[in-house]
């Protein structure tokens, strides 16, 4: 599909991501975009399309919108199978900014009506990577009187799919 026939009007395509048929479940296409010049003042948002085999081939089958007083500065999008059906699901994180790198992070998996969230965090100090089929969330650890910039260590924690949810599996601590 072009890009400009994969967000609403007016709008800057911001981030694609396909997700190949696999696992049973259809092609997919996830997409980012942001409408409006001020990079302060935007809105953003995501929608997962999915090919049907009856016109019209392409439907969105799950959308969100972040409105400008969110203060969501963009959204960036990953992928691979993280629920272990065989098909690529969507991390999503919607940053809303700050010195900490604040935001909203999603799991985006299903296909049709069944298509949804099923992973929710907000974060500062925190990154969530996939790795071998999980979440690997890295966290700034702080004692007191540590600065900002320079947390002691980073809290290392393994996220895995039990069929119903996310759970902590493992975890280390690094110092720095």
């Amino acid at each position: 599909m072009p890009d400009a026939a994969l967000v609403p009007p007016d709008a800057e395509l911001t981030g694609r991501t396909v997700l190949p048929a696999a696992g049973g479940l259809p092609d997919q296409i996830a997409v980012t975009y942001a409408i409006g010049p001020d990079p302060f003042a935007r809105e953003h948002g995501f929608a997962l399309w999915e090919r049907f085999p009856e016109p019209p081939a392409w439907s969105v089958v799950l959308a969100f919108v972040d409105p400008p007083d969110r203060g969501v500065l963009g959204i960036r999008l990953g992928s691979g199978d993280l629920t272990g059906d065989g098909h690529d699901d969507v991390l999503v994180f919607e940053e809303t900014g700050g010195t900490g790198a604040c935001g909203t992070w999603r799991v985006v998996t299903g296909a049709g009506t069944d298509a949804g969230a099923v992973f929710g965090r907000k974060t500062c100090d925190a990154e969530l990577l996939i790795r071998g089929g999980a979440l690997e969330l890295r966290e700034a650890v702080f004692e007191p009187g540590d600065p900002h910039c320079c947390p002691s260590a980073f809290r290392y924690a393994t996220l895995e799919w039990n069929g119903r949810r996310f759970v902590e599996t493992a975890s280390r601590l690094e110092p720095v």
